[in-house]
């Protein structure tokens, strides 16, 4: 605590916001259920915690500093939720982007808010896509808005948390595999990246596509094979959007999977003490 304390004080020194965050209160109540076993209650010890840190703080001259219990993986308990508010609350407009897309997709706040800012992004990138079609070399054009709009999908899937990086650390951590995991959530996302033909695959699959006017059959030499793109702006925006839900509903999937495994965890863990 001596040197959070020093710490915080050379924050403040510097005209910068504090905040202490406690982390592993998982464990804390873990540890609390095996000593009191018939008289634990998890409130109270969240309360002894937090009464604590903030004595300490005020002992050392901190006599305003906002304190936050976090979890270790399970982002839906304590205080996590109103860390990141606080944190978006207070971070200046020119920064406030790049806080939201540096949090790690494990609340449902934070899923909503990537959600909004990458659907602001969709724009600016059919925008792009839409030049490049342009271009007036055959074909070119069109493999170039192709393949901006796979980079910007698969960045959905990063943010998000649906990459097969992100997937794996959660079979890992639940102790599944990860073919388990994607069938059990229809982690449909898996599939439609798994290759660039499933990609595209995936957008002659679209319903949408036989609304749309301008439709173009091209042969993109890098696949070698006929496929339909669209290459209109409105019809880029509509994909793009599509390939964002897809990625957040199977966000708020694996956000709920993982709740339910964690309390069964503890659950067990109780009946066991």
């Amino acid at each position: 605590m001596e040197n959070d304390s020093w710490l915080a004080k050379e924050i403040l020194a510097s005209d910068k916001q504090f905040y202490f965050v406690r982390p592993m209160i998982d464990n804390d109540i873990e540890n609390d259920k095996k000593i009191h076993r018939s008289c634990h209650n998890p409130n109270t010890v969240l309360e002894h915690i937090r009464s604590d840190c903030i004595k300490k703080l005020k002992e050392t001259g901190m006599l305003e500093t906002k304190v936050f219990l976090v979890n270790n993986y399970d982002a839906d308990h304590f205080d996590f939720h109103k860390l990141f508010s606080q944190l978006k609350n207070d971070a200046p407009e020119s920064k406030k982007q790049a806080l939201i897309l540096c949090f790690a997709a494990i609340s449902p706040e934070t899923i909503e808010e990537k959600c909004k800012l990458l659907t602001k992004r969709i724009y600016k990138v059919t925008f792009l896509s839409s030049i490049a079609s342009t271009i007036p070399i055959p074909g070119t054009g069109i493999a170039v808005d192709f393949m901006l709009m796979k980079t910007e999908s698969e960045f959905y899937r990063e943010q998000l948390g649906t990459n097969e990086e992100s997937l794996k650390a959660i079979a890992k951590h639940l102790n599944v595999s990860l073919d388990d995991l994607i069938s059990k959530e229809d982690l449909q996302s898996s599939i439609v990246f798994r290759s660039k033909v499933a990609f595209v695959n995936y957008f002659s699959s679209l319903l949408i596509f036989k609304n749309v006017e301008n439709v173009s059959k091209v042969v993109l030499p890098f696949l070698g094979s006929i496929v339909l793109i669209v290459t209109t702006y409105p019809a880029s925006v509509v994909i793009q959007k599509r390939l964002l839900q897809l990625c957040k509903e199977e966000a708020f999937r694996l956000l709920k999977f993982k709740s339910i495994y964690i309390n069964k965890q503890q659950s067990e863990t109780t009946e066991e003490i």
